[in-house]
């Protein structure tokens, strides 16, 4: 099974809002999946897997942030 983060713990994580995080995710080319959480009371919430979560995590780290 796919393990999967929620662009709201990746932008707690980098200190972005989650609305910037989604756009820098969608600038970034990398797909969003929806899924449902029991953090989100079952809400649709956007993730990413965690290869994706990781590739972003050295691609901001490579900006310089």
């Amino acid at each position: 099974m796919t393990k999967y983060m929620t662009l709201k713990e990746l932008a707690d994580e980098m200190g972005l809002d989650r609305s910037n995080m989604r756009k820098y995710v969608l600038k970034a080319g990398i797909e969003c999946h929806r899924l449902r959480t029991r953090d989100s009371r079952n809400q649709l919430m956007l993730a990413v897997t965690a290869e994706d979560a990781e590739s972003l995590r050295e691609l901001r780290q490579n900006q310089g942030f």
